[in-house]
């Protein structure tokens, strides 16, 4: 498994713990926008996942990632 794929387990995961609910096409998305093999993500621990979890399981999966600085949907991408 390389890091993206364990990062993206990680997340589903953690956000899964916090009763919430992702569409994988939602995970896919924000990792295209967000993840690359030199990123910063990769060095997340287990109080990252947890802690941006329970940011979506409280506002929302695109609301956290934009409360987070990181990269969101718009029409341009």
């Amino acid at each position: 498994m390389n890091n993206r794929e364990k990062f993206k387990r990680n997340l589903i995961e953690a956000i899964e713990n916090h009763d919430g609910s992702c569409d994988n096409d939602e995970v896919d998305k924000f990792m295209n926008l967000n993840y690359d093999e030199d990123s910063s993500l990769n060095n997340w621990t287990y109080g990252d996942f947890d802690y941006f979890a329970r940011s979506i399981a409280a506002y929302g999966f695109w609301k956290a990632a934009e409360d987070f600085d990181f990269v969101i949907p718009t029409e341009e991408n």
